[in-house]
């Protein structure tokens, strides 16, 4: 998948940056904490008569500075289908901001799995539930979804 630039300053040299606000006065300048690996957890699910296998990622992407310091973070999940040859076409899926993340992209339409929604497209009370998105594009192609900086 994607391959994680290390930003070059410790994460205790970050704490103790700041920056100017318009008004003069000083802000932290840090990027939230995360984990510094991706996660891949294996799934399946069935679609029409099809079993489809597949994984799905979920990591952090940071956004670095000319000088290798991290500005900001972007959180991903991307789900690939097990034994997808290279040609396979990648839909990257992202929602605009602010506070407009992918989820409802991922979780109300195109991911494999989907929000149970009450007849009426509301969404029932808590617990929610995850059901098998019948719909979902990853039979057609691999899926990744992004929330931009300040966005989810």
């Amino acid at each position: 998948m994607a391959e994680i630039k290390e930003a070059s300053n410790t994460k205790e040299e970050q704490k103790q940056k700041v920056s100017k606000t318009k008004d003069g006065h000083t802000q932290s300048a840090t990027v939230p904490d995360a984990a510094d690996e991706p996660v891949v957890t294996r799934h399946s699910v069935t679609v029409g008569k099809t079993k489809l296998s597949y994984s799905a990622e979920t990591g952090m992407l940071p956004l670095l500075k000319d000088d290798g310091t991290a500005k900001a973070s972007m959180f991903y999940i991307a789900y690939t289908l097990d034994g997808g040859d290279s040609s396979r076409p990648i839909i990257y899926c992202f929602n605009g901001g602010p506070g407009a993340s992918a989820v409802w992209l991922h979780l109300g339409g195109l991911g494999p799995k989907r929000a149970r929604v009450n007849p009426d497209a509301t969404l029932p009370p808590p617990p929610y539930e995850l059901v098998t998105n019948h719909h979902t594009i990853l039979p057609y192609a691999d899926l990744i979804f992004i929330d931009p900086v300040a966005t989810g």
